[in-house]
């Protein structure tokens, strides 16, 4: 499984996803740098709620511990958020 540092656009804050929240197109790659759709489930009145965000970083697969360890050690790396 594949997981996301993603910044959501016209919002000041990164989260972590994985794979399977990101809605592509067929014909598209998820890569760094490239503007997502991501399903964050259903909202109050059912219908499925989708926001945008920014892939920072990409990560294969990782146990819970090390994903943690490397958004943290990402984060205070780059000064550009």
């Amino acid at each position: 499984m594949v997981f996301a540092v993603v910044q959501w656009l016209e919002e000041n804050s990164v989260s972590v996803i994985n794979e399977k929240q990101v809605i592509l197109g067929e014909d598209l790659e998820l890569k760094e740098g490239l503007t997502v759709d991501v399903s964050a489930g259903k909202n109050s009145k059912g219908r499925l709620a989708v926001y945008k965000a920014t892939v920072l970083k990409l990560f294969g697969e990782f146990n819970f511990s090390s994903l943690i360890l490397c958004k943290v050690n990402h984060l205070h790396s780059d000064k550009s958020f």
